[in-house]
């Protein structure tokens, strides 16, 4: 007999949640450095931009660099999803 696995959708829901503010946190990176280049901004200014409480931030990145790291996978992924697309 099959075993039924349970489903935590708070578990799911948190998880959900968790990835729709990193990935707001990124949007507003990317666009505050498109607007006055990545030496300019702070985290101070991407917290601002996505709307999160002060040291939110740290909830989600350890550190500016590691967001700036995960920033670039995501273009980076996304140009190759583009360019295999084209081809």
């Amino acid at each position: 007999m099959q075993e039924l696995k349970t489903v935590n959708f708070r578990t799911q829901t948190g998880k959900a949640r968790r990835a729709k503010t990193r990935a707001r946190i990124l949007t507003a990176a990317f666009a505050l450095f498109d607007e006055r280049g990545v030496e300019r901004v702070t985290v101070e200014d991407v917290r601002a931009a996505a709307g999160l409480a002060r040291g939110s931030f740290y909830n989600y990145f350890p550190t500016y660099e590691h967001m700036l790291t995960d920033l670039a996978a995501r273009i980076s992924r996304q140009i190759n999803m583009e360019q295999t697309a084209a081809l």
